[in-house]
C-alpha cells in the first residue's frame, strides 16, 4: 500500500487529537502476544 503525501497528512491530521491526548503518557502496545 502506496499513500501520497496528502493521504499521509489526512491521516496525521485525524490523529492529532488522539496524540496530544495520549502525550507524556506511557503505551503498550500488544502485538503478535508478547507486549513490546
Amino acid at each position: 500500500m502506496v499513500l501520497t503525501a496528502l493521504e499521509k497528512a489526512g491521516i496525521l491530521i485525524e490523529a492529532l487529537p488522539y496524540i496530544k491526548k495520549f502525550h507524556g503518557k506511557t503505551i503498550v502496545i500488544k502485538y503478535g502476544g508478547h507486549a513490546m
